[in-house]
C-alpha cells in the first residue's frame, strides 16, 4: 500500500504525462526539457517567472503547452 506522499506523487506524474504528453523521465536531470513543450509565444514569459519566482516558493504562471501529438493546450 503506497502512503500519502508516495500516492499524491504518482498522481502527479500521471497528470503530467497525460496533460504534457510526455514521459516524466529524464525531468530531474533535465528540468529545461519542460520548456521546450511550451508554446514559443508563451516561452519567454514562462522561462523569466520561473526564474524570478520558482527560488520563493510555488508560483502560479498560465500558458500554452505544444503536445507531441499537435495538441495545443
Amino acid at each position: 500500500m503506497l502512503d500519502d506522499q508516495s500516492a499524491r506523487r504518482r498522481t502527479d506524474l500521471y497528470a503530467y504525462e497525460h496533460i504534457w504528453g510526455q514521459p516524466c523521465a529524464g525531468l530531474h536531470e533535465d528540468p529545461g526539457k519542460r520548456l521546450v513543450r511550451v508554446h514559443a509565444s508563451d516561452r519567454e514569459r514562462v522561462r523569466k517567472t520561473f526564474k524570478r519566482d520558482a527560488a520563493h516558493g510555488p508560483y502560479h504562471e498560465s500558458f500554452r503547452i505544444d503536445r507531441p501529438d499537435g495538441e495545443i493546450r
